[in-house]
């Protein structure tokens, strides 16, 4: 299912911003930089057709990261589209530049954000 795949990736989105949060030593002066876009690319059997697209995509999901700075996440109109049948998650929709829109990812659902953070947590320990 589609819906799911899109909540699956939105997950991982979630638990990956969680460890890239942590990389930061101030007194060492390290940051890291990032933003992430989820973005749907719709499948194609024509090559060229999904080239084309997928470079369409590509930008699409790179305007997304300008807007949204560093240290976030948000989706594409498209993207969106597949997680708001869900309840999941809170999307908040937002005007980029020229007016375009695109979605911010925020909370989790409770029960969701917990199992997540478990995760994170896991992760940090390897």
């Amino acid at each position: 299912n589609q819906d799911d795949a899109a909540f699956q990736a939105a997950c991982c989105a979630y638990v990956l911003a969680g460890l890239l949060r942590d990389c930061v030593d101030p007194e060492m002066g390290i940051s890291l930089q990032w933003a992430m876009a989820l973005d749907w690319h719709p499948a194609s059997s024509n090559e060229l057709l999904r080239n084309l697209q997928r470079s369409q995509d590509e930008q699409r999901s790179h305007w997304v990261c300008e807007q949204i700075g560093s240290g976030q996440f948000a989706c594409s109109v498209e993207f969106a589209e597949r997680l708001k049948a869900q309840d999941k998650l809170e999307l908040v929709e937002t005007a980029g530049s020229g007016g375009q829109m695109f979605y911010r990812v925020g909370a989790v659902s409770d029960n969701h954000r917990r199992m997540l953070e478990r995760q994170i947590e896991q992760l940090r320990d390897i």
